[in-house]
């Protein structure tokens, strides 16, 4: 059986491939499958649906592991906790705070882009809707109302296929 470390590692050596190369996650995913000697979808679905895999593929996994620069650096079990010291690039400046936050972006990669190479399209739009509702909700609560009535527009509009960013 896996270990939510060694998911972790491999998520890790998914995102470095795909921070170091250039390239989106999926096609990271493709890369380091070949790498492993396995099929891109063992490798989602070992990643992003926590499925299982058989000892031969745990073995090449080690191997891949103990061969690759991908892993060097890991430094635990958290994803959360190391991504952003993984994805490594200082954000770019922002068009403004409501299509495109300095915070949300990585290099050329913003948040939005990689969730949705994680987890696909239709999840992120129910997500977007509701954001929505949560910037809507907290409008009046906080520091800039009107950024927020923004921002809760945006990821509106998002979750109906219309990207704000492409308009």
């Amino acid at each position: 059986m896996i270990t939510i470390k060694q998911r972790d590692m491999l998520h890790h050596a998914v995102v470095e491939y795909s921070r170091q190369k250039s390239v989106k996650v999926t096609t990271a995913v493709s890369a380091v499958a070949l790498e492993v000697g396995v099929d891109r979808n063992t490798i989602k679905d070992i990643i992003f649906k926590k499925a299982g895999c058989t000892s031969a593929t745990l073995a090449k996994l080690e191997r891949f592991f103990d061969s690759t620069n991908l892993t060097k650096g890991f430094k635990g079990n958290k994803l959360a906790e190391h991504l952003d010291e993984w994805i490594g690039s200082k954000p770019t400046k922002p068009k403004d705070m409501i299509n495109s936050p300095s915070h949300y972006a990585s290099g050329e990669v913003e948040c939005i882009d990689a969730m949705v190479s994680a987890f696909g399209l239709q999840r992120v739009q129910e997500y977007a809707e509701i954001a929505a509702f949560k910037y809507n909700w907290r409008s009046n609560k906080k520091g800039n109302p009107s950024e927020d009535k923004s921002k809760a527009i945006w990821y509106l509009r998002y979750s109906m296929g219309d990207d704000p960013r492409r308009s």
